[in-house]
């Protein structure tokens, strides 16, 4: 049993001169009714989730193609989403089996089989171009800058230069996860809600007391930003306790969703308005962009409100809207994307550096196909090999 889990010590059941009483038919009908919503609900999730990925996408690579977007919140809501779904893993399984050898190897071959193949083919052709245009273009590297100095380092995650960066912070994150909910998993033995509070203080300090950067390789910068993505998972596990509670038709659920819904929907808003092109364009003033980019404890609010409101809201725009086909696409293809826009934003700035209009459209569709074409040949492949020869730990 998971030591996570919503319900309560069970009452013994009522007795009649010694005989036990049958449960009301009407609980057994509402718990049964919000267990089937709950897992219809559950594959929209996933496809929003997705459709939201590939917002944060779409966002880094304009942030890398003008200035009139920041690239840097993009990844912030790549790192929430990352904590948010890897938690699940550990947080449906007992103390025991979330530290068990076969759960911990199975979780990191996954992850090693997500990342690095892709990984390591962009990091050495980034080598081998920057080494072929050293001469001629001042060491400029095609999709990243990595000299023969630097290869080591970074294929063994020490550095990260450029926009790799994001990942050796992520691969540090994946190594720390499991110590992260083992040991809200004995606070929780103490105490029901120990775990979960002493989260809630952990993220509060660290946003109070680290340094705040906007790139690196150091976990410890970016550790609130992760720890806010396992919260966001402890609040779904608190709503799926309240869908227990309330029948879904109830005036109660209703309001709920209805509350994340519209803070889902202000979430997007104060987002798009962060953006310098949003914010100059309203204000009639310039935004300090850095300053913008260090705010990880608005974005990480920002973000889970709108997570939230994707996932709790219930049908509505904001679900719909990053459940469209183009959206989901997008999800899918990010991980490729995040990768290679680099490359053709500086291929076609170096190939029209007086036609940026026409460089920028061309680097979106090169990238875009691009993109697809690695994930249908490369990425997914890999991925449903990785699934048939890996063997499922079961809780």
């Amino acid at each position: 049993m998971s030591t996570f889990g919503c319900s309560k010590q069970r009452k013994k059941p009522k007795t009649s001169h010694g005989l036990k009483t049958q449960p009301k038919r009407k609980s057994l009908e509402l718990m049964s009714t919000n267990t089937q919503i709950m897992q219809k609900d559950a594959g929209a999730r996933i496809n929003c989730l997705d459709g939201v990925r590939g917002a944060a996408a779409i966002s880094v690579v304009a942030g890398h193609l003008t200035d009139g977007f920041i690239a840097v919140p993009g990844v912030y809501l790549f790192f929430i989403l990352s904590a948010f779904l890897l938690s699940s893993y550990f947080f449906k399984r007992s103390i025991t089996d979330t530290t068990s050898i076969g759960s911990l190897v199975y979780f990191f071959q996954r992850r090693f089989f997500r990342i690095f193949p892709l990984f390591f083919a962009i990091v050495l052709s980034s080598a081998i171009v920057t080494s072929f245009l050293s001469t001629n273009l001042g060491g400029i590297g095609i999709p990243a800058t990595v000299t023969k100095d630097q290869l080591l380092d970074v294929l063994l995650l020490q550095s990260g230069p450029e926009f790799l960066w994001t990942i050796p912070v992520e691969v540090k994150f994946y190594l720390f996860l499991p110590l992260i909910v083992f040991v809200m998993a004995k606070l929780n033995v103490l105490s029901r809600y120990l775990g979960d509070f002493s989260l809630l203080v952990a993220i509060l300090v660290g946003f109070l007391t680290i340094e705040k950067t906007q790139s690196g390789v150091s976990l410890l910068s970016f550790l609130p930003i992760f720890l806010c993505g396992i919260l966001l998972h402890r609040i779904h596990h608190w709503y799926a306790c309240l869908c227990e509670k309330y029948a879904p038709t109830s005036t109660q659920f209703r309001q709920i969703q209805s509350s994340f819904k519209a803070l889902g929907l202000a979430a997007l808003l104060c987002w798009a308005f962060s953006m310098p092109i949003v914010h100059e364009a309203v204000l009639q003033r310039s935004i300090e962009r850095d300053v913008i980019a260090k705010s990880h404890a608005a974005y990480s609010v920002l973000f889970m409100l709108l997570i939230s409101g994707v996932t709790l809201g219930g049908q509505g725009l904001i679900r719909t809207l990053f459940e469209t086909r183009l959206a989901t696409w997008l999800g899918n293809i990010s991980f490729s994307l995040y990768l290679v826009h680099v490359g053709f934003i500086r291929g076609f700035d170096l190939v029209l550096p007086n036609q940026p209009h026409i460089a920028g459209v061309l680097a979106v569709a090169c990238s875009l196909s691009a993109s697809t074409l690695i994930y249908r040949r490369f990425e997914h492949p890999i991925l449903i090999h990785t699934q048939a020869w890996l063997k499922p730990h079961q809780a």
